[in-house]
């Protein structure tokens, strides 16, 4: 894609208005994370560390995503899964994303749980990971 989008974090907090007004960029993003990685194009992706920034790249975005398609909220706790409505569930558990060409939750994403996934265990995962959900605890535009 060749764009960033570090306009869309102001300090700890990530400006909703500022993603909001470039979904496009965001959905084509996530439509490529959908057809391209690790397991489908594994020549594009040939060391851990290739691995890795895919799946941190993955996991953000899907995050925004997430947030973003569930629009207006004031926290993920809002959004309620259907089977289970605890706060929460419905974010993490209950919405699917088409990633590397199968279907993952963002809980499978960030605990290593679909077979393919990097395991949660991986410390160097857990310390370049940018955890974007720290900062939409408070939801704002």
């Amino acid at each position: 894609m060749g764009t960033t989008h570090f306009e869309w974090v102001q300090g700890d907090r990530v400006d909703y208005a500022e993603v909001l007004s470039g979904v496009s960029d965001l959905k084509r993003f996530a439509a490529t994370l959908a057809e391209v990685g690790p397991t489908t194009t594994p020549d594009r992706f040939p060391t851990e560390e290739d691995r890795l920034a895919y799946y941190i790249n993955a996991y953000n975005a899907l995050t925004l995503l997430g947030v973003v398609d569930n629009w207006p909220i004031s926290s993920v706790q809002d959004v309620r899964g259907w089977l289970d409505p605890r706060p929460g569930f419905g974010f993490f558990y209950g919405l699917r994303f088409f990633l590397d060409g199968d279907k993952i939750t963002l809980y499978d994403l960030e605990n290593g749980s679909h077979p393919w996934l990097p395991r949660r265990a991986n410390p160097r995962r857990d310390q370049l990971r940018v955890d974007l959900l720290s900062a939409i605890g408070a939801l704002r535009v």
